[in-house]
């Protein structure tokens, strides 16, 4: 279930906590889904490299503190003071969802959108551990970095 987050709930200091499934948002309009799920559904029928791709991204994230994982109904949510990074397994590949504030049309990137006047969202199809790397690795924690600011 999607819902957009016009209706009452209760303020704290780091924005607007969903009254249905309690996960913080900066944004009172935040549109979400409320389905949580397990990390382990969204590999049912998958490729064994979609979920070895996903631990070695996950890796990546292991020293940092404050990261939040919400799997939900259709992709396994990242964030920090909000979502930066949005994964979602494939059959064969997990395609990674990230936030910049400026838009970057290079390889591993394969398309972009712009979210708001600020922010660019970027699309990356992993389909192995491999893919992991360099480049990507730099793109992910550029949006993480602006996450924090």
């Amino acid at each position: 279930m999607t819902v957009s987050n016009k209706g009452s709930g209760s303020k704290n200091v780091s924005g607007w906590v969903c009254p249905r499934c309690q996960r913080h948002f900066r944004s009172r309009n935040q549109a979400h889904s409320c389905m949580i799920t397990d990390i382990s559904s969204h590999f049912i029928n998958k490729n064994d490299k979609v979920w070895k791709t996903y631990e070695c991204l996950m890796a990546v994230f292991s020293p940092k503190a404050g990261i939040k994982i919400t799997p939900v109904k259709n992709a396994i949510i990242i964030s920090a003071k909000s979502t930066f990074l949005a994964l979602k397994p494939k059959k064969e590949y997990l395609e990674i969802e990230f936030l910049l504030n400026q838009e970057l049309d290079e390889f591993p990137v394969y398309k972009t959108f712009r979210v708001s006047k600020n922010k660019v969202a970027h699309f990356v199809k992993a389909g192995s551990p491999d893919d992991i790397e360099g480049r990507l690795i730099q793109l992910i924690l550029s949006a993480f970095e602006l996450n924090l600011r």
